[in-house]
């Protein structure tokens, strides 16, 4: 079943989203955008953590104090000196150095590794 979310944009607007659309979240302050696969962004008045905690799903993986990344998107992960994730849309992030295991280990517990 599709989890679906009702995105409050403003005091009269009222977005239905699917989780599974949903690329990536930022936050700044208690400001929080909403980027989907269709290319559309909607920003809401809420903090990352409150966000986090009303979704509650395990496709969205926090990757730094104001990101969250779908990891149905990942295209790539390059856990080097130099981290980063790369989403298929082409968008790059950079992990925290401390959520850089925990997104590693997550990511290949939910998908199938091939090779050494």
């Amino acid at each position: 079943m599709k989890k679906t979310i009702i995105l409050k944009t403003n005091k009269n607007s009222f977005h239905t989203i699917s989780v599974n659309n949903i690329e990536y979240i930022q936050t700044s302050g208690n400001y929080t955008c909403f980027f989907l696969n269709n290319k559309k962004k909607y920003i809401v008045y809420t903090s990352l953590k409150n966000t986090i905690n009303l979704i509650n799903d395990k496709s969205l993986i926090k990757i730094r104090n104001n990101t969250l990344i779908n990891i149905n998107y990942i295209k790539k992960i390059y856990t080097g000196k130099i981290c980063f994730v790369e989403l298929s849309n082409g968008k790059i992030f950079h992990p925290s150095f401390r959520l850089k295991k925990e997104l590693k280990d997550i990511y290949l517990k939910q998908t199938t590794v091939i090779g050494k």
